[in-house]
């Protein structure tokens, strides 16, 4: 829902972070898609994505 959006990106943004991390793709996706449109620079990466770097 878009309300559960705007407080999910809220949360977000309030931490600073420059990437968010997420087990669930279709989650990253809708907040990720938030973000951009936001333009706040905040980075989405799927947690296998992480995992898979350090190897």
């Amino acid at each position: 829902s878009t309300a559960m959006l705007a407080d999910k990106m809220a949360n977000v943004r309030a931490t600073g972070a420059e990437i968010l991390t997420a087990g669930d793709s279709s989650c990253l996706m809708h907040i990720g898609g938030g973000l951009a449109r936001l333009k706040v620079g905040v980075r989405t990466v799927h947690l296998a994505e992480i995992l898979a770097s350090r190897s």
